[in-house]
């Protein structure tokens, strides 16, 4: 029975990562021979490649058990008689569980925080499953709830696109690593400054915001553990030097290509500063413009993707007794999830200059919806617990 949370997320995240991935496409192009899978994306921004060739290349380890045909091993002999395609049928569900396989395992650290904060493995279940709605998009009676309640006070924009839009290898990889900072950040120790910069380069790698985000979080947890404002931007120096060495390396190999636009812009200008100016002017022109001349849509699409996670963290947080949670007591796991949030928030918000949220917010916000339901959770658990009135005192009854 313990083992049911982590069935029910591995069975869930799989079918989640087909369903928001393109399944039906993604199995028609792999039945036709036309399914192209990013083998030049190992030097690239979003690089989440080096796991999906090391879970194909495990699986086809694995299949060289099976029977593939007699010309896969050695002593072939001629038959008369047909066979299952098996060799093609080992190469489709390769393809497929490579490709899915690998988002799943990116989400594998948010099981991992889960067992961290929750004790009971009846709650985690309960938790694991909100977990895949969430990722999911929620159902769709929560979702129109949402969206009709917000149409009482405004003129709200019914954005169903937000809630069923695809999720790629890198917000899998931005849903994991986030987590990854929270575990390190509930450990309750100061972090090296060398640790700092390996896990803003790891982030990079996989996703253009990840390696500030792992900077902000480092330093934001720092000052708030009282390590002081020095150690606080040791931390986002070491880790800003860790993304750019790997953004400078990506650069090198000429792995820049989503940038290429903007950075032909530069080559009109002189000078350092104009060239940055013309950089980020080319995509506030082409892109980050729009979010702020449709700033209400903007606000009101982010509320409504907010909505549902922080209304079940506050549930969850509410309902779930106080054996539910492990010995973590006080508001620093509180704090640390909030640093981990806090970090993914600055990102987006920076973001507003020069990325597309009117058309794929709903992926974007992933990785700090993840964080905000269990940071909902433990602060509305905490507050229960931390502000109860103690119980009253029996006087003893004299005659």
């Amino acid at each position: 029975m313990r083992a049911l949370p982590l069935a029910l997320f591995l069975a869930g995240t799989l079918l989640v990562a087909m369903v928001r991935g393109g399944a039906l496409q993604t199995m028609g192009e792999i039945h036709d021979g036309t399914l192209a899978i990013s083998e030049l994306c190992a030097i690239c921004q979003r690089n989440t490649t080096w796991l999906y060739w090391l879970v194909r290349g495990t699986l086809t380890a694995l299949s060289d058990l099976f029977f593939l045909g007699p010309d896969a091993g050695a002593f072939a002999r001629d038959t008369p008689w047909e066979f299952a395609p098996v060799l093609a049928n080992r190469d489709a569900a390769i393809q497929l569980l490579s490709l899915y396989g690998t988002r799943l395992l990116l989400a594998i650290p948010a099981f991992v925080l889960v067992c961290r904060i929750l004790l009971d493995w009846r709650w985690r279940l309960v938790y694991v499953a909100a977990l895949l709605a969430l990722w999911g998009g929620w159902p769709a009676t929560g979702v129109n709830l949402v969206l009709s309640s917000g149409s009482l006070v405004a003129d709200w924009p019914p954005a169903y696109y937000n809630f069923a839009h695809p999720l790629f290898d890198f917000d899998w990889a931005g849903i994991g690593f986030v987590s990854i900072l929270a575990l390190v950040l509930l450990r309750n120790r100061p972090v090296h400054p060398l640790l700092a910069a390996v896990l803003a380069g790891f982030g990079q790698a996989m996703m253009d915001n990840l390696g500030m985000a792992s900077g902000v979080t480092l330093a934001c947890a720092a000052a708030y553990r009282g390590e002081g404002w020095r150690r606080a931007a040791l931390l986002l120096a070491s880790s800003g030097l860790g993304a750019a060495l790997v953004l400078g390396a990506i650069g090198g190999l000429g792995g820049l290509g989503m940038e290429r636009a903007g950075l032909l812009a530069t080559t009109a200008s002189d000078g350092f500063f104009a060239k940055v100016a013309a950089y980020f002017g080319y995509w506030w022109d082409t892109i980050g413009v729009y979010n702020f001349l449709w700033f209400n849509t903007t606000v009101a699409n982010f509320l409504s993707l907010l909505a549902l996670p922080l209304a079940v963290g506050c549930a969850l947080g509410a309902l779930l007794p106080r054996a539910a949670f492990k010995a973590i007591e006080g508001w620093h796991p509180v704090a640390m999830l909030g640093c981990c949030a806090v970090g993914i928030f600055v990102t987006l918000v920076l973001g507003l200059f020069k990325s597309g949220y009117g058309s794929d917010m709903g992926r974007q916000v992933m990785p700090l919806l993840t964080m905000i339901m269990p940071l909902a959770m433990l602060a509305v658990q905490q507050t229960r617990f931390h502000f109860r009135a103690p119980a009253p005192v029996r006087k003893d009854l004299r005659p």
